[in-house]
């Protein structure tokens, strides 16, 4: 399960990736768009991660409820 923190750190960590990604499309070196792809499919799972988990939570909660 992952917790609030650990979510803002690959947030973070995928936004250093793309801030790399920039720098290196900016310098015209060759793998920046590579780079900035990478990250961006970083948030984008890490983002899924979080949706599937809350509704799993949530699902848990509800059932949770039913049974009181």
């Amino acid at each position: 399960m992952m917790t609030v923190k650990e979510f803002w750190a690959r947030v973070a960590i995928n936004a250093v990736i793309i801030v790399i990604g920039v720098v290196m499309l900016t310098a015209e070196i060759g793998l920046g768009g590579l780079v900035l792809v990478v990250g961006l499919l970083g948030i984008i799972w890490t983002a899924i991660r979080a949706i599937r988990q809350t509704s799993k939570m949530n699902r848990a909660i509800e059932e949770k409820r039913r049974r009181s």
